[in-house]
């Protein structure tokens, strides 16, 4: 077998055993693992000294007491957001909970969001499985239109995360083969 044929090999193996999502044989809907970080950058002008105004958008999906939580940094602002989120197979709704505070009001006092109010929905298209945003309750400036891919999934860390593969092992060869052979 060549090199390039133990690539290609390589290739189609791994990318068989990761499927993004899958299809539910009942409905025909897809369910997609949700869980994860999804950043959305834009940038909005420039002040009047030049200096790009960007802002980013975080949201960090995940299992357990706070699903959901959306943090925009940028250009004068700092919001943290306590989100809930509806899944409903390839889509999912993020909704408005609080402020990272508990208020539903943000630092000035002002109540921008309701509770249960959603901000925006992300939707796993079935024929590409491209990522698109719906815009709601929050649309940031400059945003062309109300659908479109904004927000993209970030690359998991989660294999590096455990303390045995954080270790490196800087021992000599002979030493791992006469290991691992024990």
């Amino acid at each position: 077998m060549t090199a390039r044929q133990r690539i290609l090999s390589l290739f189609l193996i791994t990318t068989a055993a990761l499927p993004a999502f899958a299809e539910d044989s009942d409905d025909s809907t897809l369910i997609v693992n949700w869980d994860g970080r999804y950043r959305y950058e834009s940038q909005q002008g420039d002040t009047a000294g030049g200096t790009p105004i960007i802002m980013i958008h975080l949201l960090t999906v995940a299992k357990g007491e706070t699903p959901c939580r959306l943090e925009i940094n940028g250009f004068q602002t700092a919001e943290n957001l306590i989100c809930a989120t509806e899944k409903s197979g390839a889509r999912i709704d993020i909704n408005f909970v609080s402020h990272a505070g508990g208020s539903t009001k943000n630092s000035y006092g002002i109540e921008v969001y309701k509770p249960g109010e959603t901000l925006f929905s992300l939707e796993r298209s079935a024929q590409d499985g491209d990522l698109i945003t719906h815009w709601g309750a929050l649309t940031p400036d400059g945003v062309k239109s109300q659908s479109g891919a904004y927000f993209v999934k970030e690359a998991s860390n989660e294999s590096l995360s455990s303390p045995q593969q954080k270790r490196l092992d800087l021992s000599s060869p002979d030493k791992q083969k006469n290991e691992s052979s024990e």
